[in-house]
């Protein structure tokens, strides 16, 4: 099912897959934040979808920002990273399980969609995955510091962020960023495999014990929010 011209939904079993497909390198811009949105609520309304598999296209997971965009400054650019951070929350805050199949490059903010999932698998290969944004001028949110703070390995979160170290596939487990990593032409079949082995436990308990583990880290993001906004009009315009 088509949602929109940039999101699909396809129902196997109790498990919806969501994949992300703008044609090119699946970057955030307006357009994909109103798709994810129509696409996010359609899956939390329905009581079937038990877990959901969220991907991007073959090669890109996504780019981060719309560098349009992000280039324009002033409004128009704080309002698009507003509602980028805004559905980072939101995925990360999902009630169900989310297993993300991480398709190739996952730069920027997309690392920190990847960071999102509840399990992250990734494609084997020639990808880059990580934060880039200090190796180009641009300090790392710190609303994305603390995310990276929770979910990576403890040893990497200083060369995850502050040294813009990016990473192979292979690499980004040790991480933490992905936990496995399969052939490309496997990784939707993992995804879902370990998909509906989250679904199959008890939905209530999973909830609120999700909820139990992320909640701190929501907060802290949170918390960090007006001080990243208050740097980017430093920064910025």
């Amino acid at each position: 099912m088509a949602v929109s011209s940039l999101f699909t939904i396809e129902q196997h079993d109790c498990v919806a897959v969501v994949t992300f497909d703008d044609g090119k390198v699946n970057a955030i811009s307006h357009a994909v934040v109103d798709g994810f949105t129509e696409t996010w609520d359609t899956i939390e309304s329905d009581e079937n979808v038990r877990a959901v598999v969220f991907s991007g296209r073959p090669g890109q997971f996504c780019a981060g920002f719309d560098l349009k965009t992000i280039m324009l400054g002033g409004d128009r650019r704080n309002e698009l990273i507003m509602r980028g951070w805004d559905l980072v929350l939101r995925l990360l805050e999902c009630p169900v399980p989310v297993v993300i199949a991480c398709t190739g490059n996952a730069v920027a903010g997309g690392a920190a969609l990847l960071l999102t999932g509840d399990v992250r698998l990734g494609a084997a290969g020639n990808f880059k995955i990580g934060f880039n944004e200090v190796s180009i001028g641009i300090p790392l949110p710190a609303m994305v510091v603390a995310l990276a703070a929770d979910r990576l390995v403890s040893r990497e979160v200083f060369a995850a962020t502050a040294g813009a170290r990016i990473y192979s596939p292979a690499d980004a487990i040790e991480a933490g960023f992905l936990h496995r990593v399969f052939p490309p032409d496997d990784l939707l079949d993992g995804a879902l495999e370990e998909a509906g082995r989250l679904a199959s436990l008890p939905g209530d308990v999973f909830q609120m014990t999700k909820q139990a583990l992320v909640s701190p880290t929501v907060r802290r993001m949170r918390e960090r929010i007006p001080d990243d906004m208050e740097l980017l009009a430093r920064i910025g315009g």
